[in-house]
């Protein structure tokens, strides 16, 4: 598939954004990203369009159709360690486990000061008041 086709493809399956905005935060061109480049930069960029593509169910022989790729080297790409630093799935995991523990323990915290901001004021009779 040629890049114009591949562009046309992405504004279609309203994809072409997405992965603007990777190519711009990474300093690339989505040609680029589509071309045949193995610098780092690039193979994180595309990595990080097919982890999407992924994210929105596609299958890895679909992803690679479109980025005229074979499906195993779409596999491989998002497995390698390298790669899979951009945003590991264990991490987000394990991230969102620490975000429900810190949750929890709030929700603890905030029903103790509940109960202590509802606590009947001791009798302090203005004559008890040492002055």
């Amino acid at each position: 598939m040629r890049y114009d086709e591949f562009r046309s493809e992405l504004v279609t399956r309203g994809l072409f954004d997405p992965f603007a905005a990777v190519c711009r935060r990474a300093g690339l061109r989505l040609s680029d990203v589509y071309g045949a480049g193995r610098t780092k930069g690039v193979v994180r960029a595309r990595a990080e369009c097919w982890r999407h593509m992924r994210g929105l169910g596609m299958s890895y022989p679909e992803i690679g159709s479109l980025w005229d790729r074979d499906h195993t080297t779409v596999i491989a790409a998002l497995t390698r360690d390298d790669v899979a630093e951009v945003a590991r799935p264990t991490e987000v995991v394990e991230l969102k486990a620490r975000i429900a523990n810190l949750e929890s323990r709030l929700a603890v915290l905030e029903s103790r000061l509940t109960v202590v901001l509802r606590r009947e004021p001791r009798d302090l009779a203005p004559d008890s008041v040492a002055g």
